[in-house]
């Protein structure tokens, strides 16, 4: 008998994707919806998916009292994060779950992979395998105070050190020692994290591979090359992207591994990488697989099913599907963009025509599409009425 797989997030298409790869290796899934109302989303009606279970963020207590109910007699339970937020409550609680469940460590050691997680601590190590890095600088917003470092050269752009710890509103550009305070100041004002401050390159392109570590080594199938990406709160997540190969991006690779080398983490990651003026470099590292982790999956490789096959003591699996260049659209995302007004009717329906696939339909599996368009319908049909209240 197969144990179950619990998958735990905020974002439904994260958890879709993930879902779909889990139900095609054949295992009965369990979701545990980490955001918004207790009401089911979208993924819940995939046809993979046994019980849909709720522990809404940051309520860490809640999220591993619903873990804990899921114990399994006979064999252990796997969990596996698609957001930080999930990540680093497992990672916070290794020694009371290890037990029961098996899920993405490093060494089985509480707080590893959220030492991971820091940006500085990433880009130290990205250096030490070769990999091109933009200059940064730390600073600890404490009690609403911090000192900014006299180093720092503008244009700079701040981001959270630790990516659950802060919002994706403070990253900006920066020209000037002004532009950044008033960043900080409005941090500040919310919560006191640590921020990574970086030079400001110029990006001419942005790219993401999504791969599968076994302690030193990694599989990494494919490079995404982000064409487009959200509006708002959707910032940095691809709403448009390209497959390609990964051995045009040989150099990169080869200190990809050199970087991964000696960590001994086991699980799924996405790295995030950029080109400027020929040169790639090195974004950051995020330990758990995202959204667009399931353009992977809908060309045939299977990486969740790898890190589960590994947890289990199985071997991996074949790993030699030649991946075809394809364009994909994450319907939410543009969805989102569209109600927000960004742009009209014509322009949402197009983008999500140019695709070779999109993240939420799939004839496979087509109730969440269904209940997709539902829920646009809806949110357009509430946000007319909103409308035209305003004008009156």
């Amino acid at each position: 008998m197969k144990p179950k797989v619990i998958v735990i997030g905020r974002n439904y298409t994260s958890r879709l994707g993930m879902i779909r790869a889990v139900g095609l290796a054949g295992y009965e899934v369990v979701v545990i919806k980490t955001n918004g109302r207790k009401t089911k989303d979208i993924d819940a009606y995939s046809k993979y998916v046994k019980d849909y279970l709720y522990a809404r963020e940051p309520d860490r207590k809640k999220l591993l009292e619903v873990l804990m109910s899921l114990q399994s007699d006979n064999s252990k339970s796997i969990i596996i994060p698609v957001d930080d937020y999930a990540a680093s409550t497992i990672d916070d609680n290794i020694d009371l779950l290890k037990d029961f469940f098996l899920f993405p460590n490093v060494n089985m050691t509480s707080g590893a992979i959220n030492k991971l997680m820091d940006k500085d601590y990433q880009k130290m190590l990205a250096r030490k395998a070769g990999l091109n890095v933009a200059e940064g600088w730390t600073i600890e917003i404490k009690d609403g105070n911090y000192e900014l470092p006299k180093s720092i050269k503008y244009p700079c752009f701040p981001k959270p050190q630790i990516s659950f710890m802060g919002s994706k509103r403070c990253m900006k550009r920066c020209n000037s020692e002004q532009e950044l305070k008033t960043v900080l100041g409005e941090v500040a004002a919310v919560r006191d994290c640590p921020i990574l401050i970086e030079q400001y390159i110029e990006i001419e392109k942005e790219y993401a591979t999504l791969g599968f570590c076994d302690r030193g080594n990694i599989i990494t199938p494919a490079v995404i090359h982000l064409l487009d990406q959200g509006n708002g709160g959707h910032r940095g997540v691809a709403k448009i992207g390209k497959l390609l190969p990964s051995n045009a991006f040989h150099t990169f690779f080869q200190q990809l591994e050199e970087f991964f080398r000696g960590l001994n983490f086991v699980g799924l990651f996405d790295v995030d990488m950029y080109e400027s003026k020929g040169i790639i470099y090195f974004n950051e590292l995020n330990l758990r697989f995202g959204a667009s982790g399931y353009a992977i999956t809908h060309q045939g490789i299977n990486l969740p099913a790898m890190m589960i096959n590994k947890l289990l003591g199985n071997k991996i699996g074949s790993t030699c599907n030649a991946i075809i260049t394809a364009t994909f659209v994450n319907e939410k995302v543009n969805f989102e963009d569209y109600l927000a007004g960004y742009y009209g009717w014509k322009e949402y329906k197009r983008i999500n025509n140019i695709a070779d696939f999109r993240f939420v339909d799939s004839q496979d599996d087509p109730n969440p599409h269904k209940a997709f368009r539902k829920e646009c319908v809806l949110r357009i049909v509430k946000q007319h009425i909103k409308n035209l209240i305003h004008k009156k």
